[in-house]
């Protein structure tokens, strides 16, 4: 299958300069590690996978993570560690790319995955900058580039992604 590019180069300069601040500021506490693991989605997806995040990062681009790692009345924040349902190993190894390195390479599946993952865990600073790219790709990218960042574009467009479904028990 195609593979396509998804990028956040301006939220992942954001999110790096908040996690070095968030070091600065907290010291220990916010370069520590917490794990994903994707063992929730169950095959014909394969196994899943547990990859560490720094609490900063996943903090600094969703209030859903933040309360859930920060907060102790959560079991989450207690084990440092939260099994996702229904995202897969391949999903969860593309955010952290993304979140990482400001980029990823996916197909389109993957790609819809990972635009669903942050609509879910309200990273609404990440799901606008993707759609800013999406929108730059239509202009200026190559056709194969135009027709994945349509189809993406699409789908935020027909997923209405962005306004999030709730999760009233991780809000602050």
């Amino acid at each position: 299958m195609q593979k396509m590019r998804l990028c956040i180069p301006e939220t992942h300069q954001k999110l790096a300069v908040s996690f070095l601040r968030s070091a600065a500021e907290d010291g220990e506490q916010s370069l520590q590690t917490v794990t994903l693991d994707s063992s929730g989605k169950q095959p014909p997806d394969g196994p899943g996978v547990s990859l560490p995040f720094h609490t900063a990062l996943l903090c600094g681009c969703s209030p859903v993570f933040k309360a859930m790692f920060s907060r102790p009345e959560f079991e989450e924040s207690k084990a440092k560690k939260a099994t996702l349902q229904n995202i897969s190993a391949e999903c969860l190894k593309a955010v952290r790319d993304l979140l990482y390195t400001g980029s990823t390479d996916v197909d389109l599946d993957t790609a819809v995955a990972v635009l669903e993952f942050f609509d879910q865990y309200e990273a609404r600073e990440v799901l606008q900058e993707l759609e800013r790219w999406g929108k730059k790709l239509l202009t200026s990218g190559t056709d194969q580039e135009s027709r994945d960042s349509l189809k993406v574009l699409q789908f935020i467009k027909e997923a209405e992604i962005g306004k999030g479904d709730d999760l009233p028990c991780y809000h602050d």
